[in-house]
């Protein structure tokens, strides 16, 4: 990944790694070797800062160049879920650039309380555009731009991140969406037509969003989009998330069946890398191609 300076990044911090990652094993085996060769692919060792981006904040992750491994990688932008950029969404980033992307998580409430910003967020997503949306494009094309990116970003969201992923994959710019229990909006086939290839994941005990699994699934189809579309019948909402530390919460949303589920969890995050690695690690068309 480029130097701060070559990122345009202003006040990069020191790299942090207090916190316990969730791929134990992954990263303890990258800091022995780099870039470990599994059957199925690379893991890679990586690096994360929290950083501003036109005056905003946002957190960074991206792999670390070897003689073996040097880049550049896809990107990906992570749009958080309503707690903002908490541990877990940073630790989404995190499992991302040790799968070899360039992930970044753009702070969608500017540094303010999740509680000042929830309302005016789902306003946007109802409206389908706002700030955030403008937000989310210019890190995209920021991300694009970047040295160590490949020039292909992909979206990643997570509960009403996931449904900022849903309506930025029929907007132009995007690779790949990953759609994880975001709510969908009444004209999801016409967002989906044209769109990039989506895969998305729900729990079967997600009650805010019965059926979501089947409707996307056929949106998709008739709108002639590819897509992986998953639903996890003991999961619930937000089962890739581990919340504990994010919300006092936490208690009450188990009760009303939110919670992380490590098998579901596991088999999504598979299914994802999957996806990405055929839709964003292709390489970009050459003026040579698009004229064959």
């Amino acid at each position: 990944m480029a130097q701060c300076g070559e990122m345009r990044c202003v006040g990069l911090a020191e790299p942090r790694h207090s916190r316990e990652p969730e791929f134990t094993l992954a990263y303890s085996l990258v800091r022995r070797e780099p870039a470990v060769e599994t059957s199925q692919r690379a893991i890679y060792m990586s690096h994360s800062a929290d950083i501003r981006l036109d005056g905003r904040s946002a957190y960074l992750a991206s792999p670390i160049a070897t003689d073996r491994h040097r880049g550049p990688w896809p990107g990906v932008v992570v749009v958080h879920d309503a707690f903002g950029i908490t541990d877990d969404m940073r630790e989404q980033a995190d499992w991302l650039a040790a799968a070899g992307y360039v992930a970044v998580v753009p702070d969608l409430y500017a540094g303010k309380a999740a509680v000042r910003c929830v309302r005016s967020m789902f306003a946007q997503l109802t409206a389908q555009q706002g700030p955030a949306f403008d937000q989310v494009d210019s890190v995209r094309s920021w991300l694009a731009e970047s040295a160590g990116c490949s020039g292909k970003v992909g979206a990643i969201g997570y509960c009403m991140g996931g449904g900022f992923a849903l309506l930025l994959a029929g907007r132009p710019g995007w690779s790949a969406a990953s759609i994880n229990y975001g709510m969908l909006p009444d004209n999801v086939t016409d967002i989906l037509a044209g769109a990039c290839p989506v895969v998305a994941s729900f729990g079967g005990k997600d009650k805010g969003l019965r059926g979501a699994a089947d409707d996307l699934r056929r949106a998709a189809s008739k709108a002639g989009v590819p897509a992986d579309v998953k639903e996890y019948p003991r999961a619930g909402h937000g089962f890739i998330n581990r919340i504990s530390a994010a919300s006092p919460l936490t208690p009450m949303l188990r009760v009303v069946g939110v919670g992380y589920d490590h098998a579901a969890a596991a088999d999504a995050k598979r299914r994802i890398l999957t996806f990405f690695e055929a839709h964003l690690r292709q390489p970009l068309p050459t003026s040579d191609d698009s004229l064959s």
